[in-house]
């Protein structure tokens, strides 16, 4: 009962904040236009990933308390909070440094990203995020140390304090016509509350815990990295590929489209977000199988279960309630080359879908060679195959490449699981119904194609994708929507 309520707040707080992000995505366009705010979405990428960079101590955190507190060893885990929070302070501070460093050669010496007369304003904007990042990336030791208790309930609860800060600070910014400068200091005073909080809660929920240097054990903290520092380099080679997407299209396109891509990007990856923060559980699930018969038990038993789910909780959002997200897209912010891009990027986030269990699963277990193996391929494939849309189409249609090169990485993924689990493939593959995902991705390219060839109206093609979807994956749904009234009657009697 525990996970399912884990799992239900992590699904509150990503709906809410999903919304709050979308109300900031509006009122930043209106304030600062298409140009400059895609100026604006490069810094707050860079920054996104450089909190990526913990050289894996989240997720090593993560796993070790969840073993020390099943096991109830509390100096275990007081040796645990003591490093990794000296770890974070320390690391935060050397990343901050090289951030700025390398943000300023990257980014304001193109001048196709960053025009001449921007670079005094993104400049300064620039050094504000990087100091909200930093509170930020000790702020992950908090939220670490919490999931690993699995308390998943507060992080989701604080998580949205943090959000619903950034709406106030966009909010006031737009109601009183202020400039970028100005929306960047409010970021960082969001980041500064957040972390104040995180640390007021912990110190009172869990006066146990003790966090002092005297605690801290370098001995420790070397096995914690020689956990986690090949899934960490894995985690950081997976984070360049956002900000890479948008630094091909800013430079063979321009910014403006960075800003079309960015609105369908949230739509896109809000739903397949949904579903992985929603199973965020599954880690430290994983982190406690320690041998090759528990793996292949996992994969035959919860594995293809989660990865079932993600087919047609796929179907059901990309495919049956596409029309619903379409009509926003086009209330909300107008773009219509958003529309077309969302398709195209849902083409990729249904694959992800699937993939996002295989991948949690060689994460808990400690893979790390396959991790770095499977992300380099993915940035690799994913900079030739978009480069080379983005040159043969000259259009948004280019993103077809970055599906493509998806796919190929899915399959790398499930191969290497055939590799550690000794499954077979074929009935992988068919317990999971992959020729239903096949159905759906026929459908979105039925979409994508006749509307950039024929010019059909898109909403006459959403209407038939959403009628198709729903005879695909009708019978399926039936049975999981039972499941979740279960569920919601369970998670309100507790």
């Amino acid at each position: 009962m525990e996970n399912k309520k884990n799992s239900v707040w992590l699904s509150i707080q990503f709906i809410i904040s999903l919304i709050f992000s979308f109300i900031t995505l509006k009122l930043n366009f209106l304030q600062f236009g298409e140009k400059i705010f895609g100026i604006w979405i490069l810094m707050i990428s860079f920054w996104g990933v450089s909190n990526i960079i913990d050289l894996g101590f989240g997720t090593a955190i993560i796993k070790y308390v969840a073993v020390a507190d099943r096991n109830k060893d509390q100096d275990e885990i007081n040796k645990i909070a003591s490093t990794g929070y000296l770890f974070f302070l320390l690391v935060g501070f050397i990343i901050l440094t090289l951030g700025i460093a390398v943000g300023h050669l990257i980014y304001f010496g193109n001048e196709n990203l960053i025009p001449g007369s921007y670079k005094a304003i993104f400049w300064l904007v620039f050094l504000l995020l990087g100091c909200s990042f930093y509170l930020q990336y000790i702020t992950l030791f908090f939220r670490s140390l919490l999931e690993g208790l699995n308390n998943f309930v507060i992080t989701s609860k604080l998580t949205l304090f943090f959000n619903s800060l950034i709406l106030l600070s966009v909010a006031i910014v737009y109601l009183n016509n202020l400039n970028i400068k100005t929306l960047a200091l409010f970021f960082l005073i969001s980041s500064f509350f957040s972390f104040s909080i995180y640390f007021f809660v912990l110190k009172r929920k869990y006066r146990h815990i003790k966090i002092k240097i005297r605690y801290s054990d370098f001995s420790f903290a070397k096995k914690m990295l020689g956990f986690s520092f090949n899934v960490q380099i894995a985690a950081i080679i997976g984070a360049l590929i956002d900000p890479t997407i948008k630094y091909i299209i800013g430079t063979f396109s321009s910014t403006s489209f960075i800003s079309y891509y960015e609105v369908a990007r949230k739509f896109a990856v809000a739903i397949s977000g949904l579903f992985n923060t929603a199973f965020k559980t599954l880690l430290p699930r994983t982190s406690i199988l320690s041998n090759n018969k528990e793996y292949r038990n996992y994969i035959l038993e919860e594995g293809i279960k989660f990865a079932k789910f993600g087919i047609i909780y796929s179907g059901f959002f990309y495919g049956i309630s596409s029309i619903l997200i379409v009509f926003i897209i086009n209330l909300w912010f107008g773009f219509k080359e958003s529309v077309i891009i969302f398709f195209l990027l849902s083409l990729a986030e249904s694959i992800n879908n699937v993939g996002f269990v295989i991948y949690t699963f060689f994460i808990g277990i400690g893979k790390g060679i396959y991790l770095i193996f499977i992300q380099t391929t993915n940035i690799l494939l994913v900079s030739i195959c978009l480069i080379t849309g983005l040159q043969i189409f000259h259009t948004y249609l280019g993103l077809i490449g970055y599906f493509f090169a998806v796919l190929i990485n899915n399959l790398l993924m499930i191969y290497l699981l055939k590799r550690q689990t000794e499954i077979k493939l074929s009935h992988y593959l068919v317990q999971i119904n992959a020729q239903k995902l096949f159905y759906l991705f026929s459908s979105i390219l039925f979409v994508i194609f006749f509307n950039y060839i024929f010019r059909i109206n898109i909403y006459i093609l959403v209407t038939m994708l959403s009628v198709l979807s729903f005879i695909i994956f009708k019978k399926e749904l039936k049975k999981y929507f039972h499941q979740f009234k279960g569920l919601m009657t369970d998670f309100k009697s507790s």
